[in-house]
């Protein structure tokens, strides 16, 4: 009879966060995590089909615990600024995470497959920022909104200076 281990799946996926942010993307492997969790890599793939989706699976769960986090920030935050603020330095702090795996694994930055997560990230700031203008009653244009989303998006993993990005995003609201 197979033995069952409790929580399996979330203990995969904590293992491969611990050991994709100490020791990088190329100590990940399957037959190692599987090791460290006592299962076989046979085990694994039945819940993850490859380690990129291991390791993607790990990077999703991190990236919504950041988003929580930021929601209450934009939740709680006194001004605008201090808002848009909370999304860059949110955003900012993940790719600092994240930044080595994400120049380790080799990850294509273009095609198809990069272009539907990068709007599904947008997408996520976008939401991220009407909390605001519920909050704060302004009302950018769906255009304006998305290269607001962009901005910060840029801003944060470009080490944008917050004294200027702040501001242009300001004017974007009209």
């Amino acid at each position: 009879m197979p033995k069952i281990i409790e929580n399996l799946r979330e203990n995969l996926i904590a293992r491969t966060r611990k050991t994709l942010l100490e020791e990088g993307y190329d100590a990940v492997t399957v037959r190692g995590i599987a090791k460290s969790c006592n299962t076989a890599a046979g085990t694994v793939y039945n819940y993850f089909p490859s380690k990129d989706d291991l390791i993607a699976y790990a990077i999703l769960e991190d990236w919504l615990a950041e988003v929580a986090r930021i929601r209450h920030a934009v939740e709680t935050c006194p001004d605008l600024v201090a808002g848009f603020k909370a999304i860059l330095d949110g955003i900012a702090e993940f790719n600092l995470r994240y930044a080595a795996t994400f120049r380790q694994s080799g990850v294509a930055l273009n095609g198809p497959s990069f272009a539907a997560r990068h709007h599904m990230l947008r997408d996520q700031i976008v939401e991220l920022m009407r909390i605001l203008e519920g909050r704060f009653d302004y009302r950018p244009t769906v255009t304006a909104e998305k290269v607001m989303a962009e901005s910060l998006l840029s801003g944060a993993t470009h080490d944008w200076p917050d004294e200027e990005l702040i501001p242009l995003l300001e004017k974007l609201i009209g």
